[in-house]
């Protein structure tokens, strides 16, 4: 049984859906689920356990840089075959200029 605060859902197998929906229902429908709607005032704990903590900077200067996604943190959230993707398309995901590659030697 899936319980959720998501009202919409619950009708998922009774009403007319859209294309997404469709897929979604495709989807969901490789499980034997049954899904019951709970409104959030009554499903408080587990409305709690699916948000992250808020942490307070321990120190000057951490509040500005705990939400950078550096190459470490970047590799654990990015699957690997988008991966390649992103890093040749954006250089804010590790991709290299052409001006550090050896093979173009500075001319584009």
């Amino acid at each position: 049984m899936v319980v959720t605060d998501n009202n919409p859902l619950s009708h998922l197998q009774t009403a007319k859906l859209g294309a997404i929906g469709q897929r979604w229902a495709a989807e969901l429908a490789l499980f034997n689920l049954t899904i019951k709607f709970r409104p959030r005032k009554q499903n408080a704990s587990a409305y709690v356990l699916s948000r992250h903590p808020v942490q307070e900077p321990d120190g000057p200067g951490e509040s500005e840089t705990r939400h950078h996604a550096g190459p470490p943190l970047r590799r654990s959230i990015v699957k690997p075959y988008d991966q390649a993707w992103l890093d040749d398309r954006s250089p804010l995901c590790g991709a290299k200029s052409y001006s550090d590659s050896s093979e173009y030697d500075g001319q584009i």
